[in-house]
């Protein structure tokens, strides 16, 4: 047997050591699991560390009411963005927000700070209740609304009475969106000071038509005077300008057929645009400039447009043609197949009914009737027997079978008629056949129809409470809770957003899963993430709110241990043989 180098075994060990030392380190510093800063005192977070970044407190959206802080806070862009509880932030130092950071925080009621830094309006879009305290720095209180500088920041809705706000003597900037969550109707300056507004940001809410603005102290030619004039005639100027009415009148064969009203702030040139109207077209000058001084009226003369070419001469004699109607009628189910799609002519007062199909069952109204109206169209929904997940044809929870009896349409007398129930009119632009776990949530769908013609939401034909979902405006937001769809069951569900004079159609499939794990008696919700050397993290913090205990004890210590007791042996082995080799020379002298 060849012969060890000498001491091979001792620098063995002494590496084996080293690496379980290094290694043991990088197990430590570079845990794959994480927990957002700061702790808890019941539902208000108390921020150590000064920061609260993007993703930072996800999941806690609906509970978090507080966020305290003992020393300055940052808080990054959106990172507290649709907090729906969130009702006070208290800091004792400088606050400092990002872009949108509160945006849409409802609840929110009092800001509170020694001093303020980085916000915009944008940070407290959708804020409507909320009250400012800040005990100095740039950024301070007038009349309630938000200033730094001669800038003004933004004016809350409660700030408003009577739909009436006075801006602040000096004030130079009304920011972009400023005034976006108000109702002001009559925006004044205080002491007569509109001459010293020199910029007026951007507004997507601000000001509707018939503002009153006074801009008394204003020249006709100030900032304030030219932005409102140019970009909103229907705004009303009161002051030392005189606002003069301009009576416009569309004309078609000598009959007026429409009048409305502008207004011309004096001496300011007013360009006035033609309206439009269907069936008619502009036969003279489509936009008029208005320069003198005086309430006047003005005329836009149209033509009607011409309904086609007159047939040459009578009908032949003979019986009068019937009339038929193009009808496009649609199948599908909700787990997408699509059974037909095609337009034939049917006569007014036909009947449409769904053709039967194997392993699906044909869900409420099952039948339609032929209107006196063409392009008409018709969907008949089905559900696949035996899928489980609610009612209507495919039976509940996956055991009924089409021999389940189908529910009746959900009707609102005067609100949704039998035609609209049956027009698949809108479409779904966002969040259309989305599968999600079991257990998870919200849900998110989007359709484009207006949400002042919403009825109500069916999932498998019933209709859905509406303590179950939130709306919101763009075209219209449906957000299933998170509760709601833990209750669904596994499978394909349809979904249909109904209106007053249509619907749009979608699937909703919930596949095998769950979004926490119980075991003994203690539930552990864990998200891990990667964090980099430079300290960025990949994705928001959970709080795990489970007792510490050895379940969670990371094997990578194991390892570390095993090389180390490796590296100790190959010393102690070293030292062996030495001994050996010592008793060994001995024993050759005698």
């Amino acid at each position: 047997m060849a012969k060890m180098k000498k001491g091979f075994l001792k620098k063995l060990g002494c590496i084996l050591i080293s690496a379980s030392i290094i290694l043991t380190g990088f197990t430590f510093f570079g845990s794959t699991t994480s927990e957002a800063e700061g702790t808890w005192e019941g539902s208000t977070y108390v921020v150590t560390d000064g920061h609260i970044e993007l993703g930072e407190l996800m999941g806690y959206e609906d509970t978090l009411t507080g966020v305290t802080c003992d020393g300055n806070l940052t808080i990054d862009d959106s990172a507290l963005s649709g907090f729906n509880s969130l009702s006070t932030i208290k800091v004792n130092g400088n606050l400092n927000l990002g872009h949108s950071s509160l945006k849409g925080d409802e609840a929110l009621s009092s800001v509170s700070c020694e001093s303020m830094s980085g916000a915009d309006a944008t940070t407290f879009l959708g804020c409507t209740n909320i009250a400012f305290s800040i005990s100095g720095g740039d950024y301070y209180i007038h009349n309630k609304g938000l200033y730094t500088g001669t800038k003004l920041i933004y004016v809350p809705s409660k700030a408003v009475s009577d739909n009436k706000y006075i801006i602040k003597e000096g004030t130079t900037v009304i920011g972009d969106y400023a005034l976006d969550d108000t109702s002001i109707t009559n925006l004044s300056f205080q002491n007569n000071s509109a001459s010293s507004i020199q910029t007026i940001g951007t507004h997507e809410k601000w000001p509707t038509d018939g503002t009153h603005i006074n801009i008394t102290g204003a020249g006709p030619t100030s900032p304030i005077v030219e932005y409102f004039s140019h970009n909103y005639p229907n705004v009303i100027l009161d002051g030392a300008s005189t606002t003069y009415t301009i009576t416009v009148n569309a004309v078609c064969d000598g009959t007026t057929f429409d009048t409305y009203t502008t207004f011309k702030t004096e001496g300011i040139e007013l360009t006035v645009n033609a309206k439009s109207y269907d069936g008619y077209t502009i036969s003279g000058d489509s936009s008029k400039v208005i320069t003198a001084d005086a309430d006047d009226t003005i005329s836009f003369t149209y033509t009607k447009d011409s309904p086609g070419p007159t047939p040459p001469g009578p009908e032949p004699p003979g019986p009068t043609p019937t009339t038929k109607y193009n009808v496009t009628v649609v199948e599908q189910a909700a787990d997408g197949t699509v059974f037909k799609n095609e337009t034939n002519q049917y006569e007014a007062g036909a009947t449409i009914s769904a053709t039967p199909h194997d392993g699906y069952t044909a869900q409420a109204p099952t039948t339609y009737t032929v209107v006196a109206a063409d392009n008409q169209s018709v969907t008949f929904t089905y559900t696949k027997n035996g899928s489980g997940g609610g009612t209507g044809g495919g039976g509940s929870g996956g055991g009924s079978s089409s021999e389940s009896s189908t529910p009746a349409p959900v009707v609102k007398p005067g609100t949704v008629s039998a035609e609209a129930q049956t027009t698949n009119k809108y479409h779904i632009t966002e969040g259309a056949n989305q599968t999600v776990v079991a257990g998870s949530g919200p849900v998110r769908i989007v359709c484009d129809g207006p949400v002042d013609k919403f009825a109500y939401l069916l999932i498998d034909g019933n209709e859905v409470d509406k303590a179950n979902y939130t709306m919101e405006s763009g075209s219209t937001i449906i957000t299933l809770t998170k509760e709601y769809v833990a209750n669904l069951a596994n499978g394909d569900h349809a979904v249909q957003f109904q209106y007053t004079d249509g619907y749009a159609f979608t699937t909703l499939k919930i596949t095998g899963g769950t979004a926490a794990t119980t075991t003994a008696g203690k539930t552990t919700t864990t998200v891990t993430y990667k964090v980099s050397s430079d300290g960025s993290i990949s994705s928001g913090h959970t709080q795990d709110s489970t007792p510490k205990t050895a379940d969670g004890f990371d094997n990578r210590y194991l390892l570390c241990l095993a090389i180390f007791l490796l590296g100790a042996g190959a010393i102690l082995f070293s030292r062996q043989k030495k001994l050996e080799a010592i008793l060994e020379s001995q024993r050759d002298e005698y």
